[in-house]
């Protein structure tokens, strides 16, 4: 046998050893283009949607706070202080939402008509009717003694003679009973310094 004889059995037992997987190599790497591409962008908007809620969730947290701040502020600041005046002189400190945030005794009478009740949070309504029946019970409203004087002092005049209006209404229709019919005298007080400082020296209402 010649050495080109055996060369040509070499190479052909090399062919038959050797498997043609090329064109098998190249579809599949078709098929894995076909597949990787839209998982590319995929991800990509996932990420992008991801980021976009994330914003959003911030977002609404802050704005969550705004309104819880501007409700903690409507609940707390003082909008006006109402006044009564009978024997017992009472301080009723009214928030912007109308929720009361104190009452307070100016002398021992209006200790006494307070005694354990606690008007923090309560309605201006619900206040008022309280502290009008513990006059009642206590003697400081009867058929002899049957006149109230309320003030209120607030730094929006519009609205401190809305809420004048609203308590007269409410302590006339009190005092008309079957016993007595009582007199309600009321007056809006200007935002007066003076006046504060009279009422701190006097230990009395701004009203009276």
């Amino acid at each position: 046998m010649t050495d080109r004889e055996l060369e040509n059995k070499v190479h052909q037992a090399f062919e038959r050893a050797t498997p043609n997987v090329l064109d098998a190599v190249l579809s599949q790497c078709d098929q894995q283009k076909g597949n990787v591409i839209p998982m590319t962008k995929h991800n990509g908007k996932k990420r992008s949607w991801t980021r976009v809620a994330s914003l959003a969730a911030a977002f609404a947290l802050v704005l969550g706070l705004g309104f819880a701040y501007y409700g903690y502020q409507q609940a707390t600041a003082e909008a006006c202080v109402i006044s009564l005046d009978v024997n017992p002189s009472l301080d009723i400190r009214l928030s912007k939402n109308e929720t009361v945030l104190s009452v307070e005794a100016r002398n021992e009478d209006g200790k006494k008509i307070i005694g354990n009740m606690d008007f923090k949070g309560s309605s201006l309504e619900v206040t008022i009717n309280a502290l009008i029946g513990s006059m009642v019970r206590n003697g400081y409203l009867s058929d002899i003694a049957n006149s109230i004087l309320v003030s209120v002092e607030g730094a929006d005049p519009a609205e401190a003679a809305s809420v004048q209006k609203r308590i007269t209404d409410t302590v006339r229709s009190l005092l008309t009973t079957d016993s007595f019919s009582g007199a309600v005298l009321s007056q809006v007080v200007d935002d007066d310094a003076g006046l504060k400082e009279l009422a701190v020296e006097y230990n009395i209402s701004i009203g009276k």
